[in-house]
């Protein structure tokens, strides 16, 4: 028994130096500016270790923008797209959360915020927002821009506004 509390103790002292060397590894490649999990970014592929626009999809983002300036909501939008088939990359439905998500990724613009989420520990494994635990890394024209700054934060204030708009009509009077 007091071997196999001495030979558990070691495995699990192991797990935490090759997790922190992971750690270490992802990290300082950030701190490069270096870009890493795009294979799911809706609107660009990878081609031989190259980030590309995707042009059909690059449209379908192009066209869920113009929709939410003029006034459309997330829900219809979703609707219309789930009815024309056009999916997510990783398959499923469009919903109003995942167009959030897409149309808030600041990587429509050609640039990077990294280190948006870390994994809290080597044992738990789940990953959490970076709310200032971690440094964020923000790199400029990392690759092809899918919507000029001016869309996106135009985009950006609308969702604010309707962000607010939901917390106010939710709160309790």
């Amino acid at each position: 028994e007091l071997m196999l509390t001495i030979l558990a103790s070691y495995a699990q002292a192991e797990s935490l130096s090759a997790s922190e060397n992971q750690k270490w590894r992802i990290r300082k490649s950030f701190q490069n500016g270096e870009l890493m999990n795009w294979r799911f970014m809706f609107g660009y592929t990878i081609t031989n270790g190259k980030i590309e626009v995707n042009e059909a999809e690059a449209a379908v983002v192009r066209e869920i923008l113009v929709r939410i300036i003029d006034g459309e909501s997330l829900s219809s939008i979703s609707r219309d797209l789930n009815q024309r088939g056009i999916y997510p990359r990783l398959g499923g439905r469009w919903n109003s959360i995942s167009i959030r998500a897409l149309v808030s990724n600041e990587k429509l613009t050609g640039n990077a915020l990294l280190q948006k989420r870390f994994v809290n520990n080597h044992l738990d494994k789940k990953i959490i927002c970076n709310t200032g635990e971690l440094p964020k890394y923000y790199v400029k024209s990392s690759h092809p821009a899918i919507v000029d700054n001016a869309t996106f934060q135009q985009v950006q204030t609308i969702l604010t506004k309707l962000e607010k708009r939901t917390k106010n009509w939710a709160k309790p009077k």
